[in-house]
């Protein structure tokens, strides 16, 4: 892309996602710095505004906001401001729940995003603040959506025969993540054991005898 393409010809591509990204990204200095440009990118392509030229852009709220509602993971290209913003922080997490990894640490500890997170991927708990992996509310929604995601519980709550009950019944292979206790608890193996066979090999030697 040569530096003297117009604003329009840029935005005439809105509709075609990784042909604005590769605009954006060979466009001139002054082309992504144009709020206008640089916007309608965002729009069409979220992670285009890792190409914007100036901090300023990446901390405009409207531009952001434009960016992770299309694609979540635009997240990490935001400003620290932005990052710490829950208005921001939510619309990411809602299109892509991985995005919780690049927010603020006091929203990594917000509940209600945080189980959203996990309601969509359970194994986003991994992000949450060492709090909310305690929370016993927030670990049987993540792992009900995803049994693996017991690997990220507190080590409490890996001997909460519900929790892991849940976990389990997911992801029978979650078994090895439980407690010692819980992994020599028939019903919890029994319950691992109808969602995967092999499960079997993570239980107590005792129940497997």
């Amino acid at each position: 892309w040569s530096s003297d393409v117009c604003s329009s010809d840029l935005l005439s591509l809105y509709d075609c996602p990784m042909i604005v990204v590769d605009a954006l990204m060979f466009a001139s200095e002054r082309l992504r710095s144009d709020r206008e440009v640089v916007t309608e990118a965002c729009i069409s392509s979220g992670t285009a505004l890792s190409f914007a030229s100036n901090d300023a852009l990446r901390a405009d709220r409207a531009v952001v906001m434009a960016a992770v509602t299309n694609r979540g993971e635009a997240l990490m290209f935001a400003s620290a401001e932005l990052r710490s913003d829950r208005g921001i922080v939510l619309n990411a997490v809602k299109q892509n729940p991985l995005a919780l990894e690049d927010a603020a640490d006091d929203l990594k500890a917000d509940f209600s995003l945080v189980q959203k997170a996990v309601e969509i991927e359970g194994c986003c708990l991994r992000f949450a603040s060492t709090e909310l992996r305690r929370n016993r509310v927030i670990a049987i929604a993540a792992v009900s959506q995803n049994g693996h995601a017991l690997r990220w519980v507190s080590n409490s709550l890996k001997g909460d025969k519900l929790v892991v009950q849940k976990a389990v019944s997911n992801a029978g292979s979650a078994l090895q993540e439980a407690s010692s206790n819980l992994r020599n608890d028939p019903t919890i193996v029994m319950a691992a054991v109808r969602n995967d066979g092999l499960a079997l090999c993570h239980a107590s030697n005792e129940v497997k005898e």
